[in-house]
């Protein structure tokens, strides 16, 4: 990046700090979807549109935007929202997916894995699924930062094919504590992990139904997201204009 770059507009605001620790100069403009979503979050609206009743459960579910993400998580998913069906009577399960590919992909994984669960396909609209949301099971990646935007307490897992897994793991590739953006911008870990083998219905589902079950755990962390979010919120198109123009003016 150095060598290909005069100036990187950082969209978080942990990135300047650390691209500045390579010497590579950086300016924070904000992330453009932080504007794009409203504050706060408008829950009665989403579910309106979805033709939800306020009390009733409803969880997001999320297992990637690729062909390998929906492949590895769609049965942990699958199955931990089954079992959350059945200690959730009326239990509402939205899944969004981006593209016909990955819807095909996750129906013949539903066909597979729970074909008695009842499920509400969305097109690529994950903002509605989160926002509607009680809680959400999500794939680690953007979907976790749309998620706190959305101000939804949330899940996280993620699998690699275990040979990936294992070269990531033997050359020290992740560097990082955490791996949900949504963590990473906290100054908490409210969005609990499961990566790899952790990523089994068995520790899913405990930590899910303790979002539906403990609502006085849920309001905390809606609040928290609402705060980063906000602390977001910047004029990125002019940052990111102002920061150009004074490097073409050096």
């Amino acid at each position: 990046i150095r060598k290909a770059a005069d100036l990187v507009l950082s969209i978080f605001p942990f990135e300047k700090d650390f691209l500045a620790g390579h010497r590579i100069k950086a300016s924070y403009v904000g992330h453009p979807l932080a504007q794009a979503f409203p504050l706060p979050a408008d829950k009665a609206s989403s579910r309106a549109e979805l033709a939800l009743t306020a009390g009733q459960p409803v969880l997001a579910l999320l297992p990637g935007s690729r062909s390998s993400e929906i492949q590895y998580l769609s049965r942990p998913f699958l199955l931990t929202a089954l079992e959350c069906s059945r200690q959730l009577p009326g239990l509402k399960v939205l899944v969004p997916l981006v593209n016909d590919k990955t819807r095909r992909l996750f129906q013949a994984q539903l066909a597979q894995y729970a074909p008695g669960l009842e499920v509400t396909l969305l097109d690529a609209n994950a903002r509605l699924a989160l926002t509607a949301a009680d809680a959400a099971l999500l794939a680690s990646g953007t979907a976790t930062f749309e998620g706190l935007l959305c101000e939804c307490p949330m899940v996280v897992g993620y699998k690699l094919h275990w040979l990936s897994s294992r070269l990531i793991m033997a050359l020290k590739l992740i560097k990082i504590e955490h791996v949900a953006l949504a963590n990473l911008l906290s100054d908490e870990v409210l969005a609990p992990e499961f990566v790899q083998q952790a990523c089994e219905p068995g520790q899913l589902t405990p930590a899910l139904m303790k979002l539906f079950q403990q609502p006085q755990l849920v309001e905390p962390i809606r609040e928290h997201y609402r705060q980063v979010h906000q602390s977001l919120v910047m004029d990125t198109n002019k940052l990111a204009a102002s920061a150009v123009l004074s490097l073409c003016r050096t």
